[in-house]
């Protein structure tokens, strides 16, 4: 896959691996089979194309044309015919309440505009009948889990997962830097994210009752 994908089998940036990013997700969200997602700046579609395998209809959505074009062209490629990608902000839609069961929006807080993204977060809850999954970085903004949490209890949401990472990007110094500090020294950056799945109370009873069961048995 191209360096110039967003999702990379292996993330530079963040020093993570694809495979570990989706193990998380799986294991957070709740997908039946009669689910409808939407993936909100979906990139590439890697993420999208994954669950797809598990929910019958997926909407990838994202405001860079080369990305949809090269999700869908990777789809047609696996053979993926139950994921839709359109070229489209989350200002630029209509999200009408309830209309989806799980809504993914990973990566995309940190790159709203400041003054946009309560409001944003407001449109995912409220388009979600069943739960909301966000990643993004908390290394520039510590206030971000405090502002989605306050969104949570708007909207009736309980925080069902949660999950810190903390990477160092190194990168050796170049050209004159690299005879002052000496070739062994590296530049570090860090960077922390954090992943968040947030379950609608009602469904979260539901789930918790049903976990029950199966421990205890009829």
């Amino acid at each position: 896959m191209s360096r110039r994908h967003y999702y990379r089998t292996f993330n530079e940036e963040t020093g993570r691996e694809l495979s570990d990013r989706l193990g998380h997700l799986r294991g957070a969200l709740h997908l039946l089979p009669a689910y409808r997602v939407l993936d909100i700046g979906c990139a590439e579609g890697l993420i999208s194309m994954e669950i797809a395998p598990w929910v019958p209809e997926v909407l990838g959505l994202d405001i860079r044309p080369q990305r949809i074009q090269a999700a869908r062209k990777l789809a047609q490629q696996r053979q993926i015919h139950n994921v839709r990608y359109e070229v489209a902000s989350l200002f630029d839609i209509t999200l009408t309440p309830l209309s989806y069961d799980v809504v993914l929006f990973l990566g995309v807080y940190h790159q709203l505009p400041e003054d946009s993204r309560l409001d944003a977060l407001r449109m995912i809850f409220d388009a979600s009948s069943h739960q909301v999954a966000i990643r993004t970085r908390i290394h520039r903004d510590p206030r971000v889990r405090d502002t989605i949490s306050k969104v949570c209890r708007e909207k009736d949401f309980a925080v069902t997962f949660e999950h810190t990472h903390e990477a160092e990007r190194r990168q050796e110094p170049k050209g004159l830097r690299a005879l002052w500090r000496g070739l062994s020294q590296a530049t570090i950056t860090l960077h922390k994210s954090f992943m968040l799945v947030a379950t609608r109370l009602g469904v979260h009873t539901f789930f918790l009752c049903m976990a029950t069961q199966v421990v205890l048995g009829d």
